[in-house]
């Protein structure tokens, strides 16, 4: 599982990197509005995300008409958890944006990783997923 858990960290931060320069490609080389970049940007980085997982973290082979909308639906849910923290972190509890930010870097990946294992992939990937 710890390999299982790196892998799934590098591919996330993979993801970030490509989100934000895809965004930034978006907005400075294709004069696309600041929103939908940041949309595109997103997708990208979804799509990397949920392929880097799929193949290479969870070694999953089922169809993707049951994986993705699953990994989309945790992909979302994870959104609104980071945003969630966010606003009791920062705006109920006047801790500093730092730590806020400190705070949905340490939990919301987990959970992402635990929905991943435990109910995306589950059935489809390798010996050690669902376990």
């Amino acid at each position: 599982m710890t390999l299982q858990f790196l892998k799934f960290a590098l591919v996330g931060g993979v993801a970030t990197a490509t989100h934000v320069l895809a965004a930034l490609l978006f907005f400075f080389a294709a004069g696309i509005d600041a929103f939908t970049a940041n949309l595109m940007g997103f997708v990208s980085a979804w799509l990397l995300s949920y392929g880097g997982n799929r193949y290479w973290t969870f070694s999953a082979s089922g169809p993707h008409r049951v994986t993705a909308p699953k990994f989309l639906l945790v992909s979302l849910v994870g959104l609104l958890f980071n945003m969630a923290i966010i606003y009791v972190a920062s705006d109920v509890l006047a801790l500093p944006f730092w730590l806020s930010l400190a705070i949905v870097v340490a939990v919301v990946p987990i959970l992402q990783f635990a929905a991943s294992r435990y109910w995306v992939f589950v059935g489809f990937g390798s010996p050690e997923a669902g376990r």
